[in-house]
């Protein structure tokens, strides 16, 4: 599905008293259903409102209202009463509304909110959130209580924001801010890091931190370090059964480096082309790249043990079949995103180093087997349904087969994040993951007797895309449930957001199914860098498969910018869970833009088997091929060794 927004057609609606709505070949005249009438008025004025003419829209809205009586047209003209600047006349209709549900409170709030009457904000998020747990209501409620400096309440609220989608870091720092005014210091430095490194370029962010750092002191981080180091000592490295006859792959676990540590569970050897260094079991060494050469030196010691001159392999000694892993400290995982992270990690096999622009990087090499056992659990929930689990290894296992070389270039087939997969090595390892491994031993996912590009995200939202990476014969746009998929009008489409349909991704209200972002002036600034007053307006031009924006126009003060691709969509717009969204400009009284929303539906790029989706259908009772055949269909199973 392709849907090219075109609102011209629109423009000379009602030329005349005599003239009813009529679209996609409806006339409202011969038609005997009234809520037919209705769903067209609302879908010309949907169509309005996405490009940005709200009083268009509005005229719409009034003259279906005066000929129907429909709660959702009211709904409706409450909503973009409200985004056109309009709030006093958007506060009439919410008020005249007698049944209420969760999105017309959460308007309530907003509309008091922005007159200063808190306490009547305060009241109507409240009363959204006993219909429907949203982040959206509960981050307002949360700035409102910082606002007020009642830091309690607004800690309470940026946590269960965080709780329900930890992709809003927006939340972190405030969190951050208000822990600090009531003097929890380390509490408030462990969100502030959240925030700083999604927002590393952000003044007001870094100046936050800073602060929080002096006040707690050398002491706490040189006590932390300490804590750190005696904890890495306490690990144990257990051997390992060496499997042969298994195809090798190379991963990137580290990019870009010019220092890092590690130790091995047995002596080990470290060699270059011209000379070789034996090491010591369960001892932490640093490897420095400077001046052109590669030292090795103890931890945190200064003295060179070793010089390299080019690039090295490490391998552990082997005996009676078996092998030690490795322990690598700090290793950088998810950088820039929500779930970016710096820990230690164990990894099977060897490592290599290798030099490119005056930077090393860090290589694992070990069998595929192991490999997927560093991916699955990094992937998907260890404890998930067995079939989900089984699924979840022999995609993984495709993409493995499939794209080996894949960054040939740096001297590795993958890296070890969602570029590829998630890599996180014994670190990530669990019986049941490993088990899943081993019970799909070398089986792929074919078509045409071909290994295919097994994409997978975390959820579809309820709709699984075919066209996210270009036309591809094994995949389908659908439903992700049994029903077929069917077209919906574009207002149907934009409630498609609000709403909470049943399909096999459904997940109890959590933000990876149905998701919301909102700025206001202060989030607009810290998130996008420049002033929410410049934004002039976006506009859809390209929509795929599911709802999923492929390119957008993003007009400011300064300049026009057109985004297109998946990623590139939702990097642009502050790294939002996937490109299946609404997006809408509020104005001020001025015609300024004064804050901005996004309604979402799912996490990731919608194609291929959506990871909640096929828990579920584990959960529901089916087996793991029957899970895979339902998100690839036309495709077979084969062993590829």
């Amino acid at each position: 599905m392709r849907i090219f927004i075109t609102i011209f057609i629109f423009l000379n609606l009602f030329l005349s008293p005599g003239v009813e709505l009529s679209i996609f070949g409806f006339n409202s005249k011969t038609e005997n259903s009234n809520s037919k009438i209705v769903e067209n008025y609302l879908t010309a004025a949907s169509l309005l409102k996405e490009s940005g003419d709200y009083e268009k829209a509005i005229d719409i809205l009034l003259k279906a209202s005066a000929k129907n009586k429909d709660p959702r047209l009211d709904q409706y003209l409450g909503r973009v009463y409200f985004l056109s600047g309009k709030s006093k006349d958007a506060l009439g209709v919410f008020k005249k509304k007698r049944k209420k549900d969760w999105l017309d409170f959460l308007y309530l709030g907003l509309i008091h909110e922005e007159s200063g009457e808190y306490t009547l904000a305060i009241r109507n998020f409240k009363k959204s959130l006993n219909l429907r747990k949203t982040s959206i209501s509960l981050y307002r409620l949360a700035k409102i209580y910082r606002r007020l400096k009642k830091y309690d309440q607004a800690v309470k609220n940026f946590k269960e924001v965080i709780r329900i989608d930890s992709s809003i870091v927006l939340a972190s720092y405030y969190l951050g801010d208000c822990l600090f005014k009531l003097n929890e210091n380390s509490q408030a430095y462990k969100y502030l890091v959240k925030a700083i490194n999604v927002y590393p370029d952000s003044g007001e962010i870094k100046d936050k931190l800073k602060e929080v750092k002096d006040s707690l002191g050398e002491e706490f981080f040189n006590k932390r370090k300490i804590a750190e180091d005696k904890k890495r000592k306490a690990i144990k490295l257990a051997p390992y059964l060496i499997k042969k006859n298994i195809p090798l792959v190379k991963v990137g676990i580290a990019l870009d480096l010019s220092e890092f540590s590690f130790s091995c569970g047995s002596d080990f050897i470290a060699r270059d082309s011209s000379s070789e260094f034996k090491a010591k079991a369960n001892q932490l060494y640093t490897i420095v790249f400077k001046n052109n050469k590669i030292l090795m030196t103890e931890y945190q010691k200064n003295e060179v043990i070793r010089t390299f001159s080019s690039d090295f392999a490490i391998r552990a000694t082997t005996t009676n079949q078996e092998a030690s892993p490795f322990l690598i400290l700090n290793v950088l995982y998810g950088k820039g995103n929500f779930w970016h992270k710096q820990i230690d990690r164990v990894y099977k096999g060897s490592l290599s180093v290798t030099i490119k622009n005056s930077k090393m990087t860090l290589i694992n090499i070990l069998n595929i087997e192991d490999y997927l056992k560093g991916v699955l659990s990094a992937e998907i929930p260890a404890r998930s349904p067995k079939p989900a689990l089984r699924a979840q290894a022999v995609a993984a296992r495709t993409l493995a087969v499939k794209n080996r070389g894949r960054h040939k270039s740096r001297g590795f087939d993958f890296c070890a994040d969602v570029h590829c997969q998630v890599y996180h090595g014994v670190s990530a390892e669990t019986s049941y993951t490993t088990e899943a491994v081993d019970d799909t031993y070398g089986e792929v996912i074919t078509y045409k007797e071909k290994p295919v590009e097994a994409f997978y995200h975390s959820n579809s939202g309820g709709c699984l895309s075919a066209d996210t990476f270009g036309e591809i014969d094994y995949l389908e746009e659908k439903i992700d449930s049994k029903e077929n998929f069917k077209e919906f009008s574009a207002y149907s489409q934009e409630y498609w957001f609000f709403d909470d349909p049943k399909t096999f991704s459904q997940n109890n209200g959590r933000s990876s199914y149905r998701w919301q972002r909102v700025y206001d002036s202060q989030d607009f600034l810290l998130a996008f860098g420049y002033k929410i007053s410049d934004l002039k307006n976006i506009i859809p031009l390209a929509i795929g498969d599911c709802y999923h924006y492929k390119e957008l126009k993003v007009i400011t003060s300064d300049n026009q910018k057109q985004i297109s691709r998946d990623l590139k969509i939702r990097n642009y717009f502050d790294k939002l869970r996937s490109s299946s969204f609404k997006v809408e400009i509020k104005t001020s009284k001025r015609g300024d833009a004064s804050m901005i929303f996004f309604w979402g539906a799912g996490f990731g790029h919608g194609a291929g088997m959506s990871q909640e989706g096929a828990i579920n259908m584990g959960k529901q009772g089916y087996d793991y091929k029957e899970i895979l055949s339902h998100y690839y269909p036309k495709t077979t199973l084969s062993k590829s060794y």
